[in-house]
């Protein structure tokens, strides 16, 4: 067999988010037709689930696009001190059971910052003041760190899968740690950037991000970190 028919078979079979059941919203830099240094108004939901976000309210706080962030891809920069944020058009009611995929590199982590919540107990992906990924019940509890820092200016995929007792962090394609702590979390997810209540502003860009509804199999999370290895080559 010759590499190119490889590379077509290995094409054919490459598994991307919405190959998977229960993908609630996606966001990804590169599906945005825009410019280098323009204003990210609109960032639709590629997931088809209407979860767009927007900032129509304030449109000086909207992030920015940026192109050739990371292997030739773009990326959505939000910056704390210009406290920018989007919100979701629909809102995503949490269940107990998620998985949640993300790429993106920390300009600074000289504070708690959110890249995704909402209203309190709803989901909230958060870097600690040590820079470890964190999964929060937004105002309730916190259910768990990831185990290592991540450095400034460096992009990262990374995902955590939480079953309601046991969430699982990785980075980088091997673990990240494992927190055993039951939560419950009971309200819907609207907001990227900062937490609902306007504080934990996110320091940083956002290449991809998408949340399952479930705990993917062993075998699902290695289909969506190969997918995400190979288009940001990390």
């Amino acid at each position: 067999m010759t590499p190119w028919q490889r590379a077509i078979i290995s094409t054919k079979h490459r598994v991307s988010p919405d190959n998977l059941s229960g993908l609630v919203m996606w966001f990804k830099a590169d599906s945005l037709a825009l410019t280098n240094g323009a204003q990210v108004f609109s960032w639709a939901d590629s997931a088809g689930n209407g979860h767009t976000a927007t900032q129509t309210t304030y449109p000086t706080l909207a992030p920015t696009f940026l192109t050739n962030r990371i292997n030739g891809k773009p990326a959505v920069n939000f910056s704390a001190a210009g406290t920018q944020f989007l919100r979701m058009a629909t809102t995503w009611s949490a269940t107990s059971t998620t998985t949640i995929f993300y790429v993106y590199k920390g300009t600074s982590f000289t504070n708690y910052q959110s890249m995704i919540s909402g209203q309190i107990g709803c989901y909230d992906i958060q870097f600690g003041s040590l820079a470890e990924q964190n999964l929060v019940v937004a105002g309730v509890a916190n259910v768990g760190l990831g185990s290592n820092a991540w450095t400034p200016g460096t992009f990262y995929q990374a995902n955590i899968a939480y079953d309601g007792t046991t969430a699982n962090f990785r980075r980088g394609m091997v673990s990240d740690g494992t927190v055993v702590n039951a939560q419950s979390f009971t309200d819907y997810t609207d907001t990227l950037g900062v937490q609902n209540s306007h504080f934990q502003w996110l320091d940083g860009e956002i290449a991809e991000l998408f949340i399952f509804d479930r705990v993917l199999t062993g075998t699902e999370i290695t289909q969506m970190e190969t997918y995400l290895n190979t288009k940001y080559g990390i």
